[in-house]
């Protein structure tokens, strides 16, 4: 034969009223075609049985009776690569990283200026709060340079200059009261005197008796 397989599509094509021999092709077909597992040897199978009329019959067969028939034929046409699909999906795949490519460069790009961008921000923050620390002392010192002296707190008297100051306080009331008198020395010392307190009482009336015998 001139190409392979030819003489059994010429009997699969002649033998239309032998349904389990063209079933036969049919399961013969599928083991050949779909049972390898390189993938460009399979295609290249497929596209040896395309050349040699099975699609344009297999489009013919898709009204037979047969169930058999029909399930091979569609086992047959399930496990078909579409290769005009397959290339299409392999040039839009390959477009679509490419622009993936193009995106992540972009992204990273985008990813260093933001960062530099970010480090400027964080420096000039930086300069700012200093030069406003700095102000600020600048002005605290101002502050302090205009504003009037404070006059100064009034000592706070300990407890024992506490009570000294009391006890004298309540000597002077007693001395106004005369109750007390204050004795000074000429070498600072204090003596301190009590007044005694003088009770005048009222005497009473003594009867005699030459007054009693003259009322009588």
């Amino acid at each position: 034969e001139k190409n392979r397989f030819e003489k059994l599509m010429e009997y699969f094509r002649n033998e239309d009223s032998n349904i389990d021999f063209m079933v036969a092709c049919m399961q013969f077909i599928n083991i050949v075609v779909h049972s390898v597992e390189n993938m460009n040897f399979r295609v290249f199978l497929q596209y040896e049985f395309t050349h040699l009329g099975l699609d344009q019959y297999l489009e013919s067969l898709r009204l037979t009776e047969s169930d058999k028939l029909q399930v091979q034929i569609q086992a047959y046409l399930d496990n078909v690569f579409d290769v005009g699909a397959m290339l299409e999906d392999s040039e839009t795949k390959t477009a679509v990283l490419e622009h993936m490519e193009e995106l992540e460069e972009h992204v990273s790009q985008l990813t260093e200026k933001l960062q530099d961008a970010e480090n400027d921000s964080m420096a000039k923050i930086a300069e700012l709060e200093k030069q406003l620390s700095q102000a600020r002392r600048e002005l605290e010192a101002l502050r302090e340079q205009l504003s009037p002296p404070r006059p100064p707190s009034p000592p706070t008297p300990q407890p024992q200059e506490c009570y000294r100051l009391a006890l004298e306080r309540r000597l002077a009331e007693l001395e106004e009261k005369g109750l007390v008198q204050i004795l000074r020395g000429p070498d600072g010392d204090v003596a301190i005197e009590i007044v005694p307190v003088v009770i005048e009482t009222t005497a009473a009336p003594v009867v005699t008796g030459e007054a009693t015998a003259t009322s009588t």
